[in-house]
């Protein structure tokens, strides 16, 4: 089986090629990536189920406020405490 989805232009602009395989781990998880990093909040609703966030977190590559954003998202909502490669904000309480 296979669950094509097709990136819109303003997510993915750089590359011709706009439609992955959600089946295929390198895929799907350049799609999350994507997602995350160039999109809004109707693309992440879109895109992005919450649960496999979750379970490929630890492969994605994020931007540090990306990245703290979900995290915070993941441990205040969801009570699951996610690996952060980038450190906290200073000014932030840990």
């Amino acid at each position: 089986m296979t669950r094509l989805v097709e990136l819109p232009l303003e997510v993915h602009w750089s590359h011709p090629l706009r439609a992955f395989d959600l089946d295929d781990d390198g895929d799907r998880a350049f799609v999350y990536e994507t997602v995350l990093r160039e999109g809004n909040t109707e693309h992440v609703r879109r895109f992005i189920d919450v649960t496999e966030l979750a379970r490929i977190w630890d492969r994605l590559f994020l931007p540090p406020n990306v990245e703290a954003a979900w995290a915070d998202f993941f441990e205040r909502i969801k009570g699951i405490r996610v690996t952060r490669r980038w450190p906290s904000h200073p000014s932030k309480p840990t």
